[in-house]
C-alpha cells in the first residue's frame, strides 16, 4: 500500500492534497473529489479497522448519526469508501480549521463559534444523541467561522453507556462509565470554554 502523500490517486475520484490532521487512530486530507467537483475531507483510518467487523459496524453508525442531524450543525458526512486496502469517511471540507485556533483570542472573537456549538449540542441532544468527545478538534468552523460538530465516533444515545471520550473534558459521570447523559456535552462545553 503507498504511503500517503499529496498527489496520490485514491482510484479515479480522489487526488490527496495535503494533511490537514492526525488523531490517534486516524489521519485527515484535504484532497479533491473529482466526482462531486469539490474539496473534501478525507479521514483515513488504521489499516487494521478494515479486518474488524465491529468496528465497521460502529463507523457505518456513525455515519448514520451524523447524517441524520441538521446540516447547519454538522460537519457533513458523504459517505464510507475502501480504495487500495484503505477505509476512509468522506467529508464536508470546512476551510476555516478546528476551534482550537482560536485559543487565547478575545471573547467577542469566538462568541459566534460558541453559539454555534451550544446550537449544535441543541440539536443533537433534541435527537436523543450526546457527543462524547466535544473539544475544540472537534469543532469546525466554515469560511464565515460557523461552528459545526464533527467526529462523531463516540456519540451515543442517551441513556446508554459506552466506553471511551477525551478524558480532559469528560465529566466525572463519563470517567465514572455512568449512561450517557447530555450533561456530559456541556461539562465539556464548559471544559472547551475554559
Amino acid at each position: 500500500m503507498k504511503e500517503l502523500t499529496p498527489g496520490l490517486e485514491l482510484g479515479a475520484r480522489f487526488v490527496l492534497v495535503r494533511r490537514i490532521g492526525r488523531g490517534g487512530s486516524a489521519e485527515v486530507w484535504l484532497a479533491v473529489d473529482r466526482e462531486r467537483g469539490e474539496r473534501v475531507a478525507l479521514k483515513f483510518l488504521d489499516e487494521s479497522f478494515a479486518d474488524d467487523a465491529a468496528r465497521v459496524a460502529r463507523l457505518e453508525d456513525e455515519v448514520a448519526r451524523a447524517q441524520g442531524l441538521p446540516a447547519a450543525h454538522v460537519v457533513q458526512v458523504h459517505g464510507i469508501e475502501r480504495v487500495g486496502g484503505r477505509t476512509f469517511l468522506v467529508m464536508e471540507f470546512l476551510e476555516g480549521g478546528d476551534l482550537g485556533q482560536l485559543r487565547g483570542r478575545s471573547f467577542e472573537s469566538w462568541a459566534v463559534a460558541a453559539d454555534g456549538v451550544a446550537a449544535a449540542l441543541e440539536a443533537l441532544h433534541a435527537a436523543g444523541l450526546v457527543h462524547r468527545d466535544l473539544k475544540c478538534s472537534n469543532v469546525f468552523l466554515d469560511a464565515a467561522g460557523r461552528a459545526r460538530l464533527g467526529d462523531f465516533g463516540l456519540a451515543a444515545l442517551a441513556g446508554t453507556a459506552p466506553a471511551g471520550g477525551s478524558p480532559y473534558n469528560a465529566s466525572p459521570q463519563q470517567l465514572r462509565g455512568e449512561p450517557a447523559s447530555p450533561a456530559d456535552d456541556l461539562y465539556a462545553f464548559g471544559a472547551l470554554l475554559y
